[in-house]
Parts: C-alpha cells; sequence; structure tokens
C-alpha cells in the first residue's frame, strides 16, 4: 500500500474553518440551519489555528475540533455581538462536542448529557452539562436542567462556593427545587461538590486529536497514564502521526477493507457519516476505538 494523502481527502460532511475567512460565521450558521435533528445533512467542522470573532453555532450532531498543538491555539473572542463558538438553539436534545479549543468568555453549551467537551480550556462560564474531559473551567459550571453531569481529568472553576450549579440555584449539594443533578468526578482539581468520587483517575487513555502544521496533518495518539489528577497540556506521552500513515474510512469502506489497513500498521480514522451521525473517530493501529 503506497503513501495516504496529506492533506487528507476529506468527504463532503467535513468542513474546514479558517479564521481568515470573513464568512465563516456565515458558513457556521449555514450549516446549523441544514443540521436539524431529523435533517439528513450533518458535519464535522475542523479549525485552522488562529483568533475567531464569529459567531459559530453548532447544529444537531456536530462535531467541532480544533487543529492546534494545544486548545488556546484556536480561540473563539466572546464580546459583543459575536457569542463564539456555542450549541445552536433546538436540536431536539441532540448531542454536539467540542475539542481542542479556547474560549475567551462565557461557553453556552446548552445541550443533551451525551455532548462532550475534550481538551477545552473555557475563560468563564460553561451553561450546559454532559461530559468533560482533560478540560479547564475558570468559572462555574451551571448544569442548568440537566439531570447529570460527569468530569473526567478537569480543573473546574475559581468560584470555591459554586463550582456547580444545579438549576442555577444550590451549589456543592447536587440538588435544587426538586430537581437532581447527578455530579461525577474523576481525577479533577478544583473544588469538587458532595458525593464526588475518585479524586485521581488511575488509568487513563485519553482519545487520539488532530493537529494541522504547515499545510500537512498529523494524529496525536496518547499512551496510557497512570494516576492523573487535573487537565493536561501540550502533546504530552504518545506518538504523533503523519496522515501519509493514517487511512480514512468511510461507510463506503467495507469492515474487510478496514481490517486489512489496521493489518498493515495504518492508523485509521472513520470519518463521515454513519448511521446518521457524522463523525470523525479515531481508531488505533491495533484497531480499538481509543476514545474514553
Amino acid at each position: 500500500m503506497g503513501p495516504e494523502p496529506n492533506p487528507p481527502l476529506w468527504p463532503r460532511s467535513v468542513v474546514v474553518l479558517d479564521p481568515g475567512d470573513s464568512a465563516a460565521g456565515q458558513t457556521a450558521a449555514h450549516l446549523a440551519t441544514q443540521m436539524s435533528y431529523n435533517g439528513a445533512d450533518r458535519y464535522v467542522i475542523l479549525l485552522r489555528s488562529g483568533v475567531y470573532d464569529a459567531d459559530v453555532p453548532l447544529g444537531a450532531f456536530a462535531q467541532a475540533l480544533g487543529l492546534g498543538v494545544s486548545p488556546e491555539n484556536v480561540t473563539f473572542r466572546v464580546r459583543h455581538g459575536a457569542a463564539g463558538i456555542r450549541a445552536a438553539p433546538g436540536g431536539g436534545g441532540a448531542p454536539r462536542s467540542l475539542e481542542n479549543l479556547r474560549v475567551d468568555g462565557d461557553l453556552r453549551w446548552d445541550v443533551a448529557r451525551a455532548s462532550s467537551l475534550r481538551r477545552v480550556d473555557v475563560a468563564g462560564d460553561v451553561h450546559g452539562a454532559g461530559f468533560a474531559a482533560n478540560t479547564r473551567i475558570w468559572g462555574r459550571t451551571r448544569t442548568g436542567g440537566s439531570h447529570s453531569w460527569f468530569a473526567r481529568a478537569c480543573d473546574l472553576g475559581a468560584d470555591a462556593a459554586a463550582v456547580v450549579d444545579a438549576v442555577g440555584g444550590m451549589a456543592l449539594s447536587g440538588r435544587a427545587d426538586g430537581v437532581g443533578t447527578l455530579v461525577a468526578l474523576a481525577g479533577c482539581r478544583g473544588v469538587q461538590p458532595i458525593g464526588a468520587v475518585a479524586t485521581t483517575a488511575h488509568i487513563l487513555v485519553e482519545k487520539p486529536w488532530l493537529e494541522e502544521f504547515d499545510g500537512r496533518f498529523f494524529l496525536n495518539v496518547p499512551e496510557a497514564e497512570h494516576g492523573v489528577h487535573g487537565a493536561r497540556r501540550g502533546r504530552g506521552p504518545g506518538r504523533r502521526a503523519p496522515f501519509e500513515t493514517v487511512f480514512l474510512a468511510t461507510p463506503r469502506h467495507s469492515a474487510a477493507s478496514i481490517q486489512r489497513r489496521l493489518d498493515a500498521g495504518l492508523d485509521v480514522v472513520l470519518v463521515g457519516v454513519w448511521r446518521h451521525v457524522a463523525v470523525l473517530c479515531p481508531l488505533g493501529a491495533s484497531g480499538s476505538v481509543q476514545n474514553s
């Protein structure tokens, strides 16, 4: 097998945005209108390094991934007239995900419990719940009406009296106005709600993440870590695979053809619309999904 193309030949479901593109916000807004809960269009948005002043809403089932070495390489400034990157309203409770970027301000993340933040830095409050991994939040985490929130290997907020607000009222206890919010923390730094568990994540494997450098793409595959407490930045231990050795598997590829690439030692990234959801999901060269 010859080398794979680098930059990759992304399918239609992958959209690459650049901070120098004045129409980036309009492009994202258009995509959000196409991604209704029952609609057929699904997109993954890749964000090149730089500072974004645009309002970028994420529609139902959307993924947005920064392409820098660290989250601060892809920064959204929240200011008057631009809410930065956020969950678009509506969507029928459909999940969304953010990876490897920074929000300079509050993050409006009023989404389903299955939604995730990975390698995200938020300089303000997070309004919403779901799952957070390797994420730093300087403000409060307001879970709103959600009934569960899980954080793993994160740095949590500066306000010692109210790191987690359940339905905007009660801090620390996890209950307010008769509505229960289950908060589970593992390996997190910061003030923790009553009933939090596992101050250390004993064995941890982060999801692989993408990086673009000088027009070429790389897949960073972290190694397993032990005794993790808090978020980590930079590449860390692991390997950095150029996309010449990464196979993009789409729904048109058979399981046998994907297995052949894995057997040949290639990394595999699932990309495209699988079962009505747009994904960009790395597999390890061993063939096991690394998505803890």
